[in-house]
């Protein structure tokens, strides 16, 4: 039997803030062994499938495609910037999406459709975010880290479109994880609702 490790997920669509962003990072951070995350593959992960079946698959396309109508673009904020581990061993840099009452819905809604179908989202509590570097091995963090994060932070709200979701298979490889798009579902651009 075929499988694939999937996810769904809003893609980043080329923000030029997000973009300086993350490249002020880079800057900032270069005593750190981090492996940034091409710009290419940033994403807001809404539901994390792991390994299935193609025939799964395809009943998910299926399921997601029946609610479209349903799913709304809107406007979300990048609003903080943090690290997944404990500060003296720092592990992925992320920044960190303000819990809209639009991405609350639409990810209430998607998480219904696939519950119908036997996927239940993940029991601890949605955390949005877009991963934006991985650190390398065990590194233990300085002043300099814990200061660029507030900094960082202190720069922050970035208002950004969400406007497809995207069903992603996730090839592992030595150099890290590729995402290939398996189907792109645009969401409903009659009602763009923006978040203050």
């Amino acid at each position: 039997m075929k499988t694939k490790r999937v996810f769904l997920a809003i893609p980043y669509n080329g923000e030029t803030l997000v973009t300086e962003a993350i490249n002020q990072l880079k800057s900032d951070l270069s005593d750190y062994r981090i492996r940034w995350i091409s710009t290419d593959d940033l994403h807001l992960t809404l539901f994390f499938f792991g390994q299935i079946s193609t025939q799964q698959v395809s009943v998910i396309q299926d399921t997601i495609f029946a609610i479209t109508d349903n799913l709304r673009s809107f406007t979300f904020a990048i609003n903080s910037t943090g690290i997944f581990y404990s500060e003296r061993n720092p592990r992925v840099l992320w920044l960190g999406i303000d819990k809209s009452d639009s991405l609350i819905a639409l990810k209430n809604e998607i998480d219904q459709a696939l519950a119908s179908i036997g996927f239940f989202a993940d029991k601890q509590p949605f955390v949005p975010h877009i991963t934006v570097g991985r650190f390398a091995s065990r590194q233990i963090a300085t002043p300099q880290l814990v200061n660029t994060i507030d900094e960082m932070t202190n720069m922050l709200p970035i208002v950004c479109k969400g406007q497809s979701v995207v069903l992603y298979e996730s090839i592992l490889s030595p150099d890290g994880s590729q995402y290939k798009p398996i189907e792109t579902f645009r969401l409903n651009d009659s009602a763009l609702e923006k978040e203050t």
